[in-house]
């Protein structure tokens, strides 16, 4: 049973490492959510990924504004018009949510319970080390976070 599990979870990351190669590569934006929580007597970091491929950058960045001006016409729209607007916002807001994909990060142990910005930092270049390549992909990974946000808030010194 331990050696099935060993194999799936190294499936897992080798195919992971590829997925992050391909997004990096196609121009990913990553939002990285962090919660430092303690399990046992230990304090875990989990590190949560929205994704917006880098393909699709341009279409849900479009079908956001075509929301936004919508929205904003909406009311000057006979009844039978609205229906048919309802229908177009929920094609955009499906064009929006189809460019996201999601992703949460293997764990990792901070030495204590409140653990400073370096020791998280730290951290979350271990865990992308695990599932890239090399670290050339890591750094190049980093500059394509576009947000962090923890259970501190806002990490503006990230």
């Amino acid at each position: 049973m331990d050696r099935g599990r060993l194999w799936l979870d190294v499936a897992e990351m080798l195919r992971q490492r590829d997925l992050s190669k391909e997004g990096i590569e196609c121009g990913d934006v990553y939002f990285v959510l962090g919660d430092s929580s303690p399990i046992g007597h230990r304090n875990f970091l989990m590190l949560e990924e929205n994704i917006l491929d880098g393909r699709k950058i341009q279409l849900a960045g479009q079908a956001a504004l075509n929301m936004k001006h919508l929205s904003k016409r909406m009311l000057d729209l006979p009844p039978v018009d609205q229906g048919e607007a309802v229908d177009v916002s929920k094609l955009h807001a499906r064009q929006i949510t189809e460019s996201f994909r999601h992703h949460v990060n293997p764990p990792t142990v901070l030495a204590q319970q409140r653990s400073k910005l370096e020791h998280k930092w730290y951290n979350m270049m271990h865990t992308w080390r695990l599932e890239n390549w090399d670290w050339p992909l890591v750094a190049r990974k980093a500059k394509s976070v576009f947000q962090t946000c923890t259970d501190g808030g806002p990490e503006t010194h990230f």
